[in-house]
């Protein structure tokens, strides 16, 4: 997954600046691979732990948003007509997207706290982990002290 996603961040920052430079093509062409990536990422969830899939959904979404967004606030600037049933406020837009784009550090800051004060046993198994791995966790003792073969060795599948 991590080539797909490296192509991703090829296409939304190295090939789309050179097509349309500054026009509302290039806004499109930037939502459609970023909503393609995004159907991608929803249908193959290559993260082990659902909540990382979960996140990196989200993630994606607010990058589509903010493109779509973006895309309003181009249509409106370049709209004249005064009787326009288009006429919207662009500085709602632009704090929307301020606002959206701030709620990906929030609830990548909340699923951090989750996992490090409410971990699930569901999580750990979701990893790779045994069960006695998380029980081992619960206990406040090191999992790591049931490898003999090294660290690996408590992981329930490579």
């Amino acid at each position: 997954y991590e080539v797909a996603e490296c192509f991703r961040k090829l296409f939304l920052t190295g090939f789309v600046v050179f097509f349309f430079e500054g026009s509302i093509m290039q806004l499109v062409g930037g939502l459609v691979i970023s909503l393609m990536a995004l159907n991608t990422l929803s249908y193959t969830r290559p993260y082990l732990m659902r909540t990382n899939s979960i996140f990196a959904i989200f993630a994606h979404t607010q990058v589509s948003l903010t493109l779509l967004g973006a895309l309003m606030i181009k249509v409106e600037e370049g709209y004249e007509s005064d009787t326009s049933e288009l006429k919207y406020d662009t500085g709602a837009v632009a704090v929307a997207l301020i606002v959206s784009n701030l709620s990906v550090l929030v609830v990548g800051a909340m699923f951090m706290l989750r996992s490090c004060f409410r971990s699930t046993e569901e999580d750990f198994l979701d990893a790779g982990y045994t069960t006695e791995v998380f029980q081992h966790f619960q206990a406040g003792r090191d999992p790591n002290e049931l490898a003999t073969d090294g660290a690996d060795s408590i992981r329930s599948r490579p």
